[in-house]
């Protein structure tokens, strides 16, 4: 404006010209810092971004109901011989919203399968043969074999030693899935039974469920135990057969299990972050698989779709962008099958890739979080059987801790096991946590007056079964659902933004960038 339009002529038209330009500049500043602190006043200064804010329940919610409909179309399953392949495909489509390094790991391993159908018939049932499928069905990695009027005998309890101190060896074992009322929530799993009826010399193992459910029981078999034939039992079959011993107090049965393993191609999605520190990795995952029963809604729809939906939200945020350590989602395959996926994932980078496997620093773990009679769980890692793994661990565990508290909600450590997909990092010596909600084993009366819910029956009566749908998980399980994808929500943000992750999972101080 000077220069076209001078006030005065000459030499002073210049330097009056700059006085004025600088009297404009100082109206603009002192206009601007007006504006700026009135803003201040009503607004506040802008507030950092919360990725837990960000995890909503209606993504959470539209995830679970895409993988609903995958399972729809391939026989009412995600297991890896129905819709896990779509469930793959599904999550890599997903993933093309981000910037992310999508990478789909193809590889084979040994599937267990039913080459024949088997038989199961027990005494005095008038010759009736039960159906393969219908009424019974091998647990996976069971072994073949055959018995052949053998009595059946029931274990009460099982999950101890002592509990066979009265078992006849060669008699065919019968147990419950379920721990005994009362019993502390990781006190014992069905597998531990299972191992106790072997190392007891029963001939075989039937197991059943004491809670209503359609079709035979479905489950895995300890290593120990892998050349027994152990069969699932429906509940209708399960009623006759308690009924009948505890009226006769003897009964005898003839089975056959034909099962054998063959190669099996089927893949692991993973997706890494652009940025972050390489040599600090951030593992964050779920499987991706559910039985052959049914869709795996809760087990493990809801762990699969919090990792997708952290996934998607840490890129949407534009947190993605500025972590400072390396942030690697996965969904595994083939866990129901016996961790498959994670193993292959680990053992493949010890042969081949060492060094990448070193720069893995830690692994979250989802797992069945949306029991609809569940509880908030934790991964004990302070307990970890490793005592190197129990400082990290813990720090881990500490996390979720803390997260729950500031919301005021209730939790309880569970079994650090290796049951699920963390197991595989733990045995390369890599520290782990992660998030639980409950299975087979029953709710004690404390802990439904502390999360809600019923005692008196599993976490998840529909554990494993048909009916783990998205009809399973409504009520409390929705609920906790949400409320566990946003603790991972925080804790994928605060360990992405630690800058000396290793010291701080040692013990060190937090300092986040």
């Amino acid at each position: 404006m000077s220069e076209t339009r001078p006030l005065l002529g000459g030499t002073n038209a210049t330097s009056q010209s700059s006085i004025f330009s600088k009297r404009n500049v100082s109206i603009a500043v002192i206009v601007t810092i007006a504006v700026a602190v009135v803003y201040s006043l009503t607004n506040g200064p802008a507030k950092p971004v919360k990725l837990e804010d960000k995890i909503t329940r209606q993504n959470l919610v539209a995830h679970l109901q895409d993988f609903s409909n995958i399972a729809a179309k391939y026989n009412g399953s995600r297991s890896v011989k129905d819709g896990y392949l779509a469930s793959a495909a599904y999550t890599e489509e997903q993933l093309k919203q981000t910037d992310y390094e999508v990478t789909v790991q193809h590889f084979t391993f040994p599937y267990f399968e039913k080459y024949a159908p088997g038989s199961l018939q027990f005494s005095g049932s008038a010759g009736q043969s039960l159906v393969s499928g219908k009424d019974f069905e091998p647990f996976r990695n069971s072994g073949s074999g055959s018995v052949k009027d053998t009595p059946v005998q029931g274990v009460s309890g099982g999950c101890k030693t002592s509990d066979f101190a009265t078992f006849t060896k060669g008699n065919v074992a019968l147990i419950a899935r379920e721990a005994p009322v009362g019993s502390a929530p990781e006190s014992c799993i069905y597998r531990e039974k299972i191992k106790n009826a072997y190392l007891a010399g029963a001939s075989a193992v039937l197991v059943y469920s004491a809670l209503p459910g359609e079709g035979p029981l479905a489950g895995g078999t300890p290593v120990e135990a892998t050349s027994l034939p152990i069969l699932g039992l429906s509940h209708a079959v399960a009623l006759h057969v308690l009924q009948r011993l505890a009226v006769d107090h003897a009964l005898t049965v003839s089975l056959t299990s034909a099962v054998r393993f063959v190669d099996f191609k089927t893949v692991n999605v993973i997706a890494d972050t652009k940025g972050g520190d390489a040599n600090n990795v951030v593992v964050a995952g779920s499987h991706l698989d559910s039985v052959p029963a049914g869709p795996g809604i809760n087990d493990d729809a809801s762990g699969s779709s919090a990792t997708l939906a952290v996934a998607l939200a840490l890129y949407k945020s534009g947190l993605s962008k500025n972590v400072v350590n390396k942030v690697r989602f996965a969904w595994w395959s083939a866990e129901e099958l016996g961790l498959i996926g994670s193993n292959y994932y680990v053992d493949d980078l010890a042969k081949n890739n060492p060094d990448e496997l070193k720069r893995i620093a830690l692994n979250l773990n989802n797992d069945m979080i949306a029991s609809p009679n569940g509880a908030r769980f934790i991964y004990n890692g302070r307990e970890a059987v490793d005592p190197k793994l129990r400082g990290p661990s813990g720090v881990i565990q500490t996390i979720f801790e803390n997260y729950f508290d500031s919301k005021g909600l209730a939790h309880e450590p569970t079994e650090f096991d290796g049951r699920s997909d963390y197991g595989g990092f733990l045995r390369y010596g890599i520290p782990a946590g992660g998030l639980f909600t409950g299975a087979e084993v029953i709710k004690t009366e404390e802990q439904a007056k502390k999360f809600g819910g019923t005692a008196g029956i599993a976490f998840d009566p529909c554990y494993h079964e048909k009916c783990d749908t998205l009809e399973n998980i409504q009520g409390l399980g929705i609920s906790l659902f949400t409320e566990l994808a946003g603790s991972m929500g925080h804790i994928v943000q605060k360990l992405a933004y630690v800058k000396d992750l290793r010291g701080f999972l040692a013990g060190g101080k937090e300092e986040t960038a």
